[in-house]
Formats: C-alpha cells, sequence, structure tokens
C-alpha cells in the first residue's frame, strides 16, 4: 500500500481564513440585496457569525437576511439588527467550488436608521492553497 501523506500536497498545511463583511446604516438599501463580502473559489466554509456592534435605530423594526451561495437566507433569516451581540450562523460544511458572494437584504420598518454596524464573519479553508510548511 502507497504512503499517500508524503505525495504531491497531501501533507502540506492550510491555513483557516476570515472573511469580514461590514454593514453601515449609510449602506442600507431597503429591498435590495447587497454584496458584502466574496468567498474565494475552492473555499470549505467552517462556520459563520454575525456581530452587531452598534445596534441599528431604526423606526419600528430592522431585520437582515444574510446569505450566501445564492441561498438569500444561508447565514441567518430575519436577524434583528436592532440590538447588538453575536450569533452564530447558519452556514457550515458546504464547498464553493467556483466561489461566492456573501449578500444581505435588510427590512425596515418605520424611518431609516442613522445609526448601526454590521459585520458578517465567515471562516473557511481554501482547499486548493497550501502554505509549503509540511506536516509529518
Amino acid at each position: 500500500m502507497a504512503d499517500l501523506t508524503t505525495q504531491n500536497r497531501n501533507n502540506q498545511q492550510r491555513s483557516v481564513c476570515s472573511s469580514v463583511g461590514e454593514l453601515l446604516f449609510s449602506d442600507i438599501t431597503t429591498a435590495v440585496s447587497d454584496t458584502i463580502c466574496k468567498i474565494p473559489k475552492g473555499a470549505l466554509v467552517l462556520g459563520t457569525r454575525t456581530n452587531v456592534i452598534t445596534a441599528f435605530n431604526a423606526g419600528t423594526s430592522i431585520t437582515a437576511d444574510i446569505g450566501i451561495g445564492g441561498s438569500a437566507t444561508g447565514i441567518d433569516d430575519d436577524l434583528s439588527i436592532a440590538s447588538t451581540g453575536v450569533t452564530a450562523g447558519t452556514a457550515s460544511g458546504v464547498y464553493y467550488a467556483s466561489g461566492t458572494d456573501v449578500t444581505v437584504v435588510t427590512t425596515i420598518t418605520g424611518a431609516v436608521p442613522t445609526a448601526g454596524r454590521l459585520q458578517i464573519i465567515v471562516d473557511y479553508i481554501e482547499t486548493d492553497k497550501v502554505s509549503g510548511n509540511y506536516v509529518d
């Protein structure tokens, strides 16, 4: 039996990367899908999170649908961004052979916000990219 760990690139390290996109109150266009960041080709998504750093102060309510890979709610659906905090997203264990966009669509009831900052964090491994370091 062959030892494939020392052949080609099988034993080279791959690093976990994070893509962080931000949505500010001044970026909001209601009911329009805005691209917030991109995930490169050959990426295996390990996990996602949202972090409302500054609460959005819209009139009655404000929510965000955060999508990935063509799914409008692949990371989060109807996430309230009216209060601060970190929320775990639902996208993980998905491979994107040709890369993909992370998108956000906001729904506002009442006045448009004058404050607010949201981060969307996607952790992934680029499966085709190696570090050059070997693991024995």
